[in-house]
């Protein structure tokens, strides 16, 4: 399956569900409350959130001889419409080392999406070096060490754990920077977002990178698991709380079971971008993300 078949199974069985709802629209050609409030359920368990789904029903409320494909084009408009153009972009590094500080709960894909990252941009031929500064989690080095092994890379590690994360980071910004590398990825513990003395072992982390790096060449990303719905935005806000860097996300597991509304209802909440979509465990299995090619997917 091409990424953007996954992307759409993702949504298929709440397509369904709207497709059903829509059916049943036709009939009366009127939206009566009960229908809209059915609609609006719908997009809920999409996980679009409570501020776009008000939106969209706000939109087709107004609609008058009412028939599926009006609804279904005003829910595809709006979509369309939240990904701007400030949300339509790449990830931009500028002269001189750049460096991918990963954010994220365990269990959100977080080491496997920087080896795939390492993968990506080592094929645009940029020179990669990987930072292990989970220092907490058991393994968190052998699984970053196995990446660095697959895509034949150098990695900074502590040289006995547990140890300081952050000292750990200033090595590696500054192998790095004597190696001439193009790009450190640097790995951070999967923090619980309520645990307070992880969090700020983060943003000491981060105040460490920031002191010896150019803050213009350091790109915060937050990497969300697709499948957890609400609780990906929940985990969001306290991180941006913490680390108001963070200019953007990689959305992970986007399989049968994602809750892929929770694309949109991140990118409309926080106003940042979503860079790459991870389809699966294959070490090519991250693309960069399209707008308009996502929300056709969609409605399809």
């Amino acid at each position: 399956m091409s990424w953007f078949d996954k992307i759409k199974s993702g949504f298929k069985s709440v397509n369904d569900k709207i497709s059903e709802t829509l059916s049943n629209i036709v009939q009366k050609q009127v939206l009566d409350p009960k229908k809209l409030s059915e609609l609006q359920r719908l997009l809920l368990e999409a996980d679009l959130g409570v501020k776009a789904t008000k939106k969209i029903i706000d939109q087709i409320s107004k609609l008058k001889n009412i028939v599926p494909d009006m609804v279904q084009s005003q829910i595809k408009s709006f979509i369309a419409n939240s990904f701007d153009a400030s949300l339509s972009k790449e990830l931009i590094f500028r002269d001189g080392l750049n460096v991918i500080v990963m954010c994220g709960v365990n269990g959100n894909g977080k080491t496997t999406t920087i080896g795939k990252l390492a993968y990506y941009y080592g094929l645009k031929k940029q020179k990669v070096v990987l930072g292990a500064c989970d220092t907490f989690r058991a393994g968190a080095t052998e699984q970053l060490e196995h990446w660095a092994k697959v895509n034949a890379i150098d990695i900074v590690k502590g040289e006995k754990l547990p140890c300081d994360p952050a000292s750990v980071a200033y090595r590696a910004v500054e192998y790095a920077k004597n190696s001439k590398a193009d790009l450190l990825i640097i790995d951070t513990a999967g923090r619980l977002h309520n645990n307070k003395n992880l969090m700020e072992e983060l943003a000491k982390l981060k105040k460490v990178i920031l002191k010896h790096c150019d803050e213009a060449n350091v790109h915060f990303l937050m990497t969300i698991d697709a499948t957890t719905g609400q609780n990906a935005v929940r985990q969001m806000e306290e991180f941006k709380k913490l680390i108001p860097e963070i200019q953007g996300f990689v959305v992970t597991k986007m399989d049968s079971s994602a809750k892929a509304g929770t694309i949109i209802n991140i990118m409309d909440q926080f106003n940042i971008p979503v860079y790459f979509i991870g389809t699966g465990e294959r070490i090519e299995d991250l693309e960069t993300f399209s707008p308009a090619k996502f929300t056709d997917k969609l409605f399809e």
